[in-house]
This record gives C-alpha cells, sequence and structure tokens, in this order.
C-alpha cells in the first residue's frame, strides 16, 4: 500500500451546525457532533480515504495558550476564526510524512557519499 500523505483537511467555521447541514444538502454523509477536551467541536465529512473536519470553537474556556514549546490547536482554531474562515490546516499522515524524511535523508546522504567519493568537497556541485 503506497502512502496517501493526506489525512484530512481542517475547514474552520463559525456556525458548525449550518455548515454541516450545507454539506449535508449537497448530499454528503456527515458525522456526529463531536467534543475535544481542549475546546473545539467538530463534525466530519467522510470521503473516501480522506475527510473534511468542520470545527469551530464550542467551549472557549476550555483553550489552552500557544507555550514555547507547544502548539495549542485550540487556540490556533480560536485565532483562525477571529480573522476569518475557511481551510485553516492540512494533516498528513505521519507514517507517509516519515516514509518521505526517510527518502530525503537517504538521497541527501547517498549524493554527500558520491560527492565526497569524487573528490569534491561535500556539498559543493561544480558547473561543467
Amino acid at each position: 500500500m503506497s502512502p496517501r500523505g493526506l489525512d484530512h483537511i481542517v475547514h474552520a467555521v463559525r456556525d458548525l451546525h449550518a455548515e454541516a447541514d450545507f454539506y449535508q444538502r449537497a448530499g454528503f454523509a456527515v458525522g456526529a457532533h463531536n467534543k475535544h477536551s481542549w475546546g473545539t467541536h467538530n463534525r466530519i465529512v467522510q470521503f473516501p480515504g480522506v475527510f473534511i473536519e468542520l470545527i469551530n470553537v464550542g467551549q472557549p474556556e476550555l483553550i489552552q495558550p500557544h507555550s514555547p514549546s507547544s502548539f495549542s490547536f485550540g487556540a490556533f482554531t480560536r485565532d483562525f476564526l477571529a480573522r476569518e474562515e475557511g481551510l485553516s490546516m492540512l494533516v498528513l499522515e505521519v507514517r507517509a510524512l516519515l516514509m518521505m524524511l526517510k527518502r530525503s535523508v537517504s538521497r541527501a546522504s547517498a549524493i554527500s557519499r558520491c560527492s565526497t567519493s569524487s573528490g569534491r568537497p561535500s556539498g559543493r556541485m561544480d558547473r561543467q
């Protein structure tokens, strides 16, 4: 099985139920209302192999602030919705990302070995 990379699209909306109703009227299957422990609420619009997460801030009192060592998804969503509604994030599969990183490191290592063994300084490409 090849990695697809994209897990889901996050669509930040101010009125979660109105947006879910729109998708349902358009013929899409929309999941139940869910609550995250960090203050956001969502509904899932499922497609084969990927989904759209409709999300809003349902419990602002639960949102933790960003810190130098951690990202606050709730704060990100709150701040995004203060400016606009729309596609706020793409979420990639970690497995696919790790595979891409592993390939990149492997290629970089091969290029480095090739440059070093050819007598050229590592990381430098001479023009012909």
